[in-house]
């Protein structure tokens, strides 16, 4: 029994060990993050001036390539393949108002 208590005790300092460690606050430099490769890391972002947000401007070749990924027929069996048998834009409403003169 003593060894079983000894044992514990090690146990329980392990553990009070890995709590404070958890309880650390991390530095922002320590932290890892992920570079977009869509924006140069030294581009400052826009504000909009009415909320603050921030917000890039993408070049209109990469627009036009993203337009065109989406554009084209996804590949046979794939995910988006199942999904675009399944779903489909809604029938058009005709009370919603298109002329507002």
């Amino acid at each position: 029994r003593v060894g079983n208590e000894a044992e514990e005790e090690e146990e329980e300092e392990g553990e009070e060990e890995e709590a404070k460690e958890e309880d650390q606050e991390i530095e922002p430099t320590e932290c890892l993050t992920a570079e977009d490769p869509h924006f140069a890391s030294s581009a400052e972002p826009s504000r909009e001036p009415h909320f603050g947000t921030e917000f890039w401007e993408a070049p209109a070749s990469e627009m036009r390539r993203l337009l065109a990924t989406w554009e084209k027929a996804p590949e046979p069996g794939s995910l988006a393949a199942d999904a675009a048998r399944h779903v489909r834009l809604p029938d058009r409403n005709h009370f919603i108002a298109t002329s507002f003169d």
